[in-house]
């Protein structure tokens, strides 16, 4: 998926995590947010995004994510 088009400083841009099943995520530790999730090639019904967050989104330093999932 595309980032959104305000983003933190590199030192705090998300992470994209994959897992060995070639599923994977983007988390941000600002905010502790899963901010995309995408099943596995092959998965049922399909590889298309599960989770994303708007492009519109605005992840600029000190601002709050809105969307996404919050980990706890």
């Amino acid at each position: 998926p595309s980032l959104p088009a305000r983003m933190p400083p590199d030192d705090a841009r998300p992470t994209r995590l994959r897992a060995p099943d070639g599923a994977t995520a983007l988390v941000a530790a600002h905010g502790a947010h899963v901010l995309a999730w995408h099943p596995a090639p092959g998965a049922p019904g399909g590889a298309a995004d599960r989770l994303f967050l708007s492009a519109r989104a605005d992840l600029a330093a000190g601002a709050a994510i809105r969307g996404g999932i919050p980990v706890i």
